[in-house]
């Protein structure tokens, strides 16, 4: 199954894991949310996570990463559906400043040759909601 990606209520979680230094911190971290969040999509979420965090890490991280990718592929008993993706729900909360200051430095470059489309519509949603004058720099 191929996941979206351009959920508010993911990258939210993704963007507050990264802020977290600690590899096992960080995986623990996404573990809690996918309990708390128990849907079956977020498996895929946090597997492509984990697949995309293996790439930039050291051989330590990559151990911790790849542990925690066989230990979230056994997980049962998820529910169908997926989390709320309303960026109006996170509209006064700061860490929504954060996601877009994310995924504005983010590239693409080792999988596509430009950004993906999702990519631009899901900024520009952030940006109608947080008002026409917000830039990141």
């Amino acid at each position: 199954m191929r996941s979206n990606k351009w959920n508010i209520s993911w990258q939210v979680a993704r963007v507050r894991a990264k802020k977290i230094k600690d590899i096992q911190m960080r995986v623990d971290f996404m573990h809690e949310w996918l309990l708390i969040h128990n849907y079956r999509v977020n498996i895929d979420r946090i597997a492509n996570w984990l697949r995309m965090s293996m790439m930039s890490a050291n051989y330590e991280s990559t151990i911790i990463y790849k542990k925690a990718l066989y230990k979230l592929l056994e997980v049962r008993d998820l529910e169908e559906g997926d989390l709320p993706n309303d960026v109006k729900a996170y509209a006064r909360d700061p860490i929504i400043e954060d996601v877009l200051k994310d995924l504005e430095q983010r590239t693409y470059s080792f999988q596509f040759k430009k950004l993906p489309p999702g990519h631009y519509e899901f900024i520009k949603r952030i940006k109608d909601v947080l008002g026409p004058n917000q830039t990141i720099n």
